[in-house]
């Protein structure tokens, strides 16, 4: 499944994320820049379950994440829809392309910093009418206390 970690306004959102998935014995994967997985703590963030990617150029990461499914059977691919830490004005829509090409659910991690929780919301096979399904997916976002409000734009696309 592709899960959907939403609100990504810090850093410390994908800490907390890789440590609630090891309480719950779940080895998942994530995206991140190349340059994380070199230098002498390569190693580390790469084992912690990340997936490279060459920002540099267009690379077509959707096909490329559609065939690292194909090629597992329990791929669990977590990916923040705002694509960075900063404030945004639109999700970007890859997390719903690589599971639509992948044929596999998305499913919605909350972190609200108001709960001091992360869940696992829902799970949605998306029906590939991205805007009708955005709308869907946003909804469960919209009561979630990010950790820097002013970053996390829900506003229905």
């Amino acid at each position: 499944m592709v899960v959907i970690a939403a609100p990504h306004t810090s850093n410390w959102d994908g800490i907390w994320m890789l440590a609630v998935a090891g309480a719950w014995r779940v080895r998942l994967r994530y995206m991140g820049k190349k340059s994380l997985t070199e230098g002498p703590f390569g190693w580390l963030v790469k084992w912690s379950g990340c997936v490279p990617i060459d920002r540099s150029r267009n690379n077509d990461v959707v096909r490329q994440m559609a065939d690292a499914f194909a090629a597992s059977e329990d791929l669990i691919l977590v990916v923040p829809p705002e694509g960075t830490r900063g404030a945004v004005e639109k999700w970007k829509s890859g997390f719903y392309h690589i599971a639509v090409a992948a044929g596999v659910p998305l499913g919605f991690a909350t972190m609200d910093y108001r709960e001091k929780a992360v869940h696992m919301a829902a799970i949605f096979w998306p029906t590939g009418d991205y805007e009708e399904d955005l709308n869907i997916i946003q909804s469960f976002y919209r009561h979630i206390q990010p950790r820097h409000a002013a970053n996390f734009n829900i506003a229905l696309q």
